[in-house]
């Protein structure tokens, strides 16, 4: 069958997971409408050390204009973009997140954004836009971006059967 194929060929240095390569497949491809919500983004959770971080950035390598960040290294405020002032002069830059409108944003160890930081990312993946409101203008960014994260869990190991996360333990 030709998808099992193409799980079979995703990121073949990552022996098993096919689900969750299927899934990133999926991401790619999006939905029907990538401007209505046809993006798909995905969150992969789980124990330190299962490659979900070198997943994400094969994941990246296969969209063209997609970008890898790790969440540790950056804040959520510099992903979407930042105002530069030099010389009384106010340049608007863009983040990896607007800067791959079409395409895919890895973001790995979210953890490491508070929960507030993490809350900036849901109107970029439910609107495809955000407002970057700085001295005194509010500008409307559209990005069209599909967002894959990696996260570990909060003082939780899992196994012994265990394969279900509350919303508490991210």
């Amino acid at each position: 069958d030709l998808i099992q194929r193409l799980v079979s060929m995703t990121a073949p240095n990552v022996i098993g997971w096919e689900a969750v390569k299927l899934g990133g497949l999926c991401s790619i491809v999006g939905g029907v409408d990538q401007k209505r919500r046809g993006r798909i983004g995905s969150l992969l959770v789980g124990d330190k050390g299962l490659a979900k971080s070198l997943l994400i950035r094969e994941f990246v390598k296969m969209s063209p204009n997609s970008r890898f960040i790790t969440a540790s290294s950056a804040s959520s405020k510099s992903a979407l973009g930042i105002v530069d002032v030099v010389n009384e002069t106010k340049t608007l830059v863009y983040g990896p997140i607007p800067l791959s409108s079409g395409a895919l944003v890895g973001i790995d160890e979210l953890q490491s954004w508070t929960f507030e930081e993490q809350q900036v990312l849901l109107s970029v993946m439910e609107e495809g836009m955000f407002f970057l409101l700085k001295y005194g203008r509010n500008a409307p960014i559209e990005a069209l971006t599909t967002i894959l994260a990696t996260s570990n869990p909060q003082d939780i190991i899992y196994g012994k059967g265990r394969t279900t996360i509350a919303p508490n333990e991210i």
